[in-house]
């Protein structure tokens, strides 16, 4: 075969042709020399098409088999052969008996072996010898991310397939708990088949008596006086048909003197059920409490330490106690309650006021609590008496703050002219006329047209209407705010009035949507609209949250102070030995500014430990928080958090947040082997689950499947490019040389 320059071999060809017609012409009978010169012509014509020698070879590209051996504790169990060997002394033993097998399999292609519990870690074979360690004793059963691990540390190779030896039961935690399906489709993807091999024997099989409470839920926060509602997840294992107890227990603040608050029972007609299990308490007295719920220990059991689980709950008097009057269902009472109920210092009581003469009198009981705000939503004038309405001024002159929302019956059409929340108000009415219930909307009464709604300069003075730092981003964020539906329409307002926002008109004034006024000691804000809850399902929640906060606020007197809320946020209140422990801190101005990356801002943050020792931890900045971490407590019981804040040398606040470190043995806790789930794997991957017995046909299956990676080569041999073709060139163009010498010429 040749692979020509043909452009070249057309010159040289031509070459040849004339050097050869001047050598004939020129030296006419002496036909040697012209003989050698054509040879070396012909050489170097033959070397510039460069020939090759094209040959096929089938090769047998290497292959890898993977091998991972589960080495937790829960391999130790025996429950295999009657009880005199463990799983994983019968794991040895069946790659022990199957050794020559995996030795003829290992001299044909790569073998990687490995043990895993949490992590895996590479171990030694030989010839089919694998150096598995003496005892299994991890404490997690990590299948999904040895899978994967071992996959991509080898990814690679040519993978003939992976053999997973284990119980099957995942035992794991953050961060080691992939689930194994989404490992496998790695595998899957590149046909990959896995290969299980089971040790230890199923519930079924091998049933066994244990109780055990796997989940327990709380609620973190509740008010005093509230009930604390919880949900819980029992594992009933053995007992069919007799009644189970459970138990709810409860401590105050770190006391020591733990007492039972609560009591049900369970009981299942099967022999294996996980059952739900609700139960309430009403914690009588503020404070932080550390609950477990408890299953006492029944005779037989095979584990004791699974039987209970503790969570913490605070009890918190309440916040700042705020009363909402609402007329009639409409979005802006569920959204404005869900903006509130998002604000921890704000403690809010609504009530519906359905007619006049189911509500009068309600209005009197209610104001003789001691509230900070009442707000005033749709309701007419006649659902209350005329003596209510003069307590709720009296209430507003002596220090109450009052906040009016416009609806359909609000101020002139819901007749609040000629009552004594008409002196209260900041705008002027004068007719006595109302708008009827289910009429047309009377235009004399109502702007029935969208309206934006934007602060004016005395609303922007007063920092009532900030929804940023920067007065810039505070301007944008009202101009994108989507329009309101309308408005009540004020005729006016009276002289110590202040209009804080309006809807602006071309060429002409603003339509006033806020009015402010300060009754005697009480603050008064009314708002015309009823149709603020289009901020939040257009993308504005927070917006929407900070402005009815900032109105609650100030509406109390508590927008200048240096107090405010601060928080420790835990992901969870239970963590296990192995789990870090991450929180987060924030704190937060009474005006709802956060202090996260404020200049004059300190924070401290320490943790006590169960033996009574403290250690500080630094933090770092987030967007909206501070960021800590405690990293792995390996000290079972209860830890405590304390975050204070100072701004500007002057203290904000101080919080504490408990959490439980537990002994929770994964492996121990629930012993029961999944052939079942381990045969599913296996056949989803495209793989079969095998016996101890047929591991010798595994590796030899496997052997065998080396053909596959059979391929054929083509081998290039160039023949051009050898040394003996320009000694032959050289020789002859010396024998050239020298008959040319010996008869004279030039």
């Amino acid at each position: 075969m040749y692979f020509p320059l043909w452009e070249s071999t057309i010159l040289v060809v031509t070459a040849i042709l004339i050097l050869g017609w001047l050598a004939r012409w020129s030296l006419s009978g002496h036909w040697d020399w012209v003989v050698l010169r054509w040879l070396v012509l012909g050489l170097l014509g033959w070397i510039w098409l460069r020939p090759v020698f094209l040959t096929t070879e089938t090769q047998i590209l290497p292959g890898t088999v993977l091998i991972l051996a589960d080495t937790s504790r829960s391999m130790g169990v025996r429950d295999e052969s009657s009880g005199e060997e463990s799983r994983w002394e019968r794991l040895r033993r069946a790659f022990g008996e199957s050794s020559d097998a995996l030795g003829r399999l290992s001299a044909s292609v790569e073998v990687q072996v490995w043990g895993f519990s949490e992590k895996g870690v590479p171990l030694d074979e030989t010839e089919g010898k694998i150096a598995f360690p003496a005892t299994p004793e991890g404490n997690q059963t990590a299948i999904g991310s040895a899978i994967q691990e071992m996959f991509l540390q080898y990814s690679d190779r040519r993978i003939l397939g992976m053999v997973l030896a284990s119980d099957g039961a995942q035992r794991s935690l953050p961060p080691h708990d992939l689930l194994p399906q989404t490992a496998l489709a790695r595998l899957r993807r590149q046909q990959i088949p896995l290969y299980t091999l089971t040790l230890g024997k199923s519930w079924v099989e091998n049933p066994r008596e244990d109780l055990a409470v796997v989940d327990f839920v709380a609620e973190q926060r509740i008010y005093l006086g509230n009930p604390l509602a919880m949900t819980a997840a029992v594992r009933v294992e053995g007992f069919a048909g007799k009644a189970i107890p459970v138990e709810l227990w409860a401590e105050r603040n770190g006391g020591g003197n733990a007492e039972k608050v609560a009591q049900t029972a369970v009981k299942t007609e099967r022999k294996r059920e996980i059952l739900p299990v609700t139960m309430a308490w009403t914690p009588e007295v503020a404070g932080e409490y550390k609950l477990w719920l408890r299953i006492p220990v029944q005779a037989g059991e095979t584990s004791e330490t699974n039987n209970e689980l503790a969570a913490f709950v605070n009890v918190t008097e309440g916040g700042m106690p705020v009363l909402y009057l609402e007329g009639t269902f409409r979005p802006e009472m569920s959204f404005l309650r869900r903006a509130l109920d998002a604000s921890p210092e704000i403690r809010m009581e609504t009530l519906r006021c359905s007619g006049a003469a189911s509500s009068r009198g309600v209005l009197g009981e209610r104001l003789r609590q001691d509230y900070a705000v009442l707000l005033l939503g749709d309701v007419p004038a006649e659902t209350f008496t005329t003596e209510e309405w003069e307590t709720l001024r009296e209430k507003v002159a002596g220090g109450m703050g009052l906040l009016t929302i416009g609806g359909l019956q609000a101020y002139e059409p819901g007749g609040y002219a000629g009552t004594a929340l008409a002196e209260v108000l900041p705008m002027t009415m004068e007719t006595p006329e109302k708008q009827r219930f289910q009429k047309k909307i009377s235009e004399h009464f109502h702007w029935d047209q969208p309206l934006m709604m934007i602060p004016t300069a005395a609303g922007r003075q007063s920092g009532l209407l900030e929804m940023d730092s920067d007065s810039h981003r505070t301007e944008e964020i009202w101009k994108s705010l989507p329009v309101l539906e309308g408005a009540n329409r004020w005729r006016g307002w009276k002289p110590g009035a202040i209009v804080l926002a309006e809807a602006p008109r071309k060429g002409r004034e603003g339509i006033p949507l806020l009015l402010q006024q300060t009754y005697g000691e009480g603050r008064v804000l009314s708002l015309a609209a009823d149709s603020t809850w289009r901020w939040w399902l257009g993308g504005f929640e927070e917006v929407h949250k900070r402005f009815w906060r900032q109105m609650i606020l100030w509406l109390a007197k508590k927008e200048t102070a240096v107090d405010g809320e601060i928080f420790i946020h835990l992901p969870q209140r239970r963590f296990s030995q192995e789990q870090e422990v991450h929180f987060q801190v924030g704190a937060k101005l009474s005006d709802g500014e956060t202090l996260v990356n404020r200049e004059g801002t300190r924070w401290n943050v320490t943790l006590e430990h169960p033996d009574g020792s403290r250690t500080e931890i630094p933090l770092t900045a987030g967007s909206e928080t501070m960021l800590g971490t405690a990293g792995k407590l390996p000290a079972p019981g209860d830890y405590t958090l304390t975050a204070s804040v100072w701004y500007q040398e002057e203290k904000v606040g101080e919080t504490q947040s408990r959490f439980l470190v537990w002994h929770e043995d994964l492996e121990m806790d629930n012993v029961q082997a999944e052939p079942q789930w381990m045969e599913s794997l296996a056949v989803s991957s495209g793989g079969r689950a095998v016996l101890p017995a047929e591991l010798d046909d595994l590796w030899q299956e496997l052997l065998e499947k080396r053909q596959d990676l059979r391929v054929e080569q083509k081998v290039v041999t160039p023949v051009w490019d050898r040394w003996y073709w320009l000694a032959t060139i050289l020789f002859l163009l010396c024998l050239e040389w020298f008959l040319r010498r010996r008869r004279g010429w030039a």
